[in-house]
């Protein structure tokens, strides 16, 4: 498919069974990677998107923001590689260029999918507060004891909406 640079001689009966190996082996392992972390990304995503409470802004940075960091690190790389890969391929064989087109779109779309769903999470972290500000909670449940405050300090949290970060 793309040439490899490898920074030694491979091409000897030793060593090239040996680079070979660990070459499917670490673009197995970057691929696997890639798809589990998407999957594990959404389907937490997708709970608090389902679940939500209120949350500390800080607390879910520090769960989220490494995870959201590596994987965009090795996403970016991954779609780097098959895009150089594909236009590479152009006009060499059309059936490996086709795969790696389609697996380049693949990686994009769930590239896509995490930010749609972390944009997601943001805007409804802002629509509590509007939720709660049009509820019409100031003619009736604020008269009990304790109620108002904890309304108003919702309402206070709901002011800075949640986000996602790729920080450290």
């Amino acid at each position: 498919m793309v040439p490899m640079r490898i920074p030694y001689d491979y091409k000897t009966e030793v060593l090239y069974p040996a680079t070979y190996v660990g070459v499917i082996i670490v673009f197995s392992y970057i691929s696997y990677f890639v798809m589990v972390n998407d999957l594990i990304i959404q389907a937490h995503i997708m709970h608090l998107l389902c679940q939500f409470a209120v949350l500390n802004d800080s607390c879910l940075r520090e769960i989220l923001s490494a995870p959201m960091l590596a994987q965009l690190a090795v996403s970016t790389t991954l779609i780097c590689s098959i895009g150089y890969q594909v236009a590479m391929l152009v006009g060499n064989n059309v059936t490996k260029w086709l795969m790696s087109f389609l697996f380049l779109g693949y990686n994009m779309f769930v590239l896509f999918i995490m930010c749609r769903w972390c944009e997601e999470l943001t805007i409804q972290s802002e629509k509590i507060g509007e939720a709660i500000y049009f509820s019409g909670w100031e003619r009736g449940i604020a008269t009990v004891p304790g109620v108002r405050i904890r309304i108003l300090l919702i309402m206070a949290r709901a002011q800075k909406p949640l986000t996602s970060l790729s920080i450290l």
